[in-house]
């Protein structure tokens, strides 16, 4: 190989003293600007002090007949498959939060040089992906927001998260992730069967314990459709949430698809289960006489 890993740390080190390193920390200081510390999600049980890291893994699909549709709306508003995924995703998280400017983080190989692409090595990087979600926006608008924003965090992943956290300095606390709290990521590494002379292998699946963070996504893409992973934090969510989460992915998915001229204000994301349920619990709290009004959870019905 030309260079090893220590000539790539080496570089690392050198342009992190010079002013590549503020046009980086000026591109992020102003992408994050407005963002709001947490991302605030309704919760099975309040954020506890320190978090625990205890996590628990949740699965779905999305079946093939909607990523074609997907696929063909991604091509006509010159986005990828990973940019429209997000997209929704990010929509769903602002139905849930209310908040306006939404962060995903996702995590990139971050080989950005040809020299980079076979040296072994660790190079992924986290990339915070703000969303601004102000006015109500379509789902094709924001389909667009979704595309500038995350070809300018590609154009800026040479910075390291850690470093980054250490130049914006925000509030520091040991009960969640500084800047970023919810994860997805797209897994398009292609899997390979691995021969072996008298033995056949085949993938093995396990449920990761461990969270570093509130939610992480991870999609894969395989002949039948989307396989989709929610590790949740078990400090934070049942299962049941984590499978309700799902079902609204999917369900906002299929609406934004069907009408990406929709406002996100507008796509239902609520499975026909649910809204039947919050119309049956409506029309209960019309007929009581001293009901007490209930803030809506959009994950755990009120």
């Amino acid at each position: 190989l030309p260079i090893q890993y220590a000539d790539y740390v080496v570089w690392q080190r050198s342009w992190l003293r010079d002013k590549t390193l503020a046009n980086h920390v000026d591109y992020w200081r102003k992408q994050l600007r407005d963002a709001p510390p947490v991302l605030q999600l309704p919760s099975d049980r309040p954020r506890p002090p320190v978090q625990s890291f205890q996590g628990a893994m949740y699965q779905s699909r999305i079946p093939r007949t909607l990523v074609s549709e997907i696929k063909r709306v991604s091509q006509a508003e010159g986005v990828t498959l990973f940019m429209y995924l997000l997209a929704a995703f990010q929509a769903l998280l602002f139905r849930y939060s209310e908040q306006e400017q939404i962060i995903v983080g996702t995590d990139l190989a971050n080989r950005t040089s040809v020299e980079l692409e076979k040296l072994i090595g660790f190079f992924v990087n986290l990339l915070p992906i703000c969303t601004n979600f102000s006015g109500n926006p379509t789902f094709r608008e924001v389909l667009g927001r979704v595309r500038e924003v995350t070809l300018g965090a590609y154009s800026h992943q040479d910075m390291p998260f850690e470093k980054l956290v250490e130049e914006l300095s925000p509030d520091r606390t040991l009960s969640h992730n500084p800047l970023v709290q919810v994860l997805f990521v797209m897994l398009n590494t292609p899997s390979t069967n691995l021969k072996l002379k008298g033995l056949q292998a085949r993938p093995f699946e396990f449920d990761l314990a461990r969270s570093k963070f509130d939610v992480v996504v991870y999609a894969r893409e395989l002949d039948e459709g989307l396989a989709i992973e929610w590790l949740y934090s078990t400090d934070l969510f049942d299962r049941e949430t984590a499978r309700r989460m799902a079902e609204n992915y999917a369900t906002l998915l299929t609406d934004a698809t069907l009408r990406p001229d929709a406002r996100i204000g507008a796509l239902q994301y609520q499975t026909d289960a649910e809204r039947v349920e919050q119309e049956a619990l409506r029309r209960q709290h019309q007929l009581s006489t001293s009901f007490k009004p209930v803030k809506r959870k959009p994950i755990t019905l009120a």
